[in-house]
C-alpha cells in the first residue's frame, strides 16, 4: 500500500530521530540533521495547507453544483418560453413553456434555433445571433414554425402555417468573462387582441329644444 505524503514526511523524521541518536557525538551531522528535519516541518505544514485548501475548494465546487441545479430547476419552472443556445444559435437547454410552444416531433435540443423560425426571417435572425455574440442585446417580433397550444396557426403570405412571437435575445456571460458565453432567449406567442363585439351607433338628432330620444328598439 502506498504511502501518503504525511505518513512519509513521519518516516523521514524517525529515520532522523534514530541516527540523531546514533551520531549525538558527530557535531555537523547533528546541524545537518536539524536542517533537514526543519524543512521536513516545513513540507508538512505545506501538506495541510494544500490539503484545507483542497477541502475548501471541494465544498465551493458542491454549492456551486447547488446553485446551479436550484437556478435550472427555476429556469424549467419559468412560465415564460426561455431556451439558451451557444453562440451559433444550436439549442442548448429549453425550458418546460418552450417544450409547449415548439410543439414539434422530437427534441429541439441540439437543432439550430433560425430554422424554428419562418424562411423569410432566418437571415434577420442569425443576423440579430452575430450581433449577439458582440454583446448586443435585441428585441423584435417574428413567426415561428411550430404550433404552442391554444394558439391556432395563421396563414402567412407564402401559403405556409406559422405563429406569431415576441423574441428578446440576451448574451449571457460566464462569471469573470468579458465575452458572451451563451445566448438567452425568450419566445412568447403573440396573443391575439380582444374581439369587441359590434355596436350599431346612432348619435341623436339635435332640435331647438335639445336632443330628441332614441327610440327604444
Amino acid at each position: 500500500m502506498l504511502m501518503s505524503f504525511r505518513q512519509e514526511i513521519t518516516a523521514v523524521r524517525e529515520s532522523i530521530a534514530s541516527v540523531v541518536k546514533e551520531r549525538a557525538q558527530d557535531p555537523a551531522c547533528s546541524t545537518l540533521l536539524e536542517r533537514l528535519d526543519y524543512s521536513l516541518e516545513e513540507l508538512r505544514t505545506a501538506d495541510d495547507e494544500l490539503t484545507a485548501r483542497a477541502r475548501q475548494l471541494e465544498q465551493l465546487t458542491a454549492e456551486v453544483h447547488a446553485v446551479r441545479a436550484r437556478y435550472r430547476a427555476l429556469f424549467m419552472m419559468l412560465p415564460v418560453p426561455c431556451l439558451t443556445t451557444d453562440l451559433g444559435g444550436v439549442i442548448q437547454v429549453v425550458n418546460n413553456a418552450a417544450v409547449a410552444l415548439f410543439e414539434c416531433e422530437g427534441s429541439v435540443v441540439g437543432k439550430p434555433l433560425p430554422l424554428r423560425f419562418v424562411e423569410h426571417e432566418r437571415g434577420l435572425v442569425r443576423t440579430r445571433i452575430t450581433r449577439a455574440r458582440l454583446g448586443e442585446p435585441a428585441a423584435w417580433h417574428g413567426t415561428i414554425v411550430c404550433r404552442p397550444h391554444g394558439h391556432a396557426v395563421e396563414p402567412l403570405a407564402s401559403g405556409a402555417l406559422g405563429t406569431p412571437v415576441s423574441v428578446t435575445l440576451s448574451p449571457l456571460q460566464a462569471p469573470g468573462a468579458v465575452d458572451p458565453s451563451e445566448l438567452l432567449w425568450t419566445i412568447q406567442a403573440s396573443a391575439p387582441g380582444p374581439i369587441l363585439p359590434k355596436v350599431d351607433f346612432h348619435p341623436p338628432k339635435v332640435h331647438d329644444g335639445g336632443p330628441s330620444p332614441v327610440p327604444a328598439q
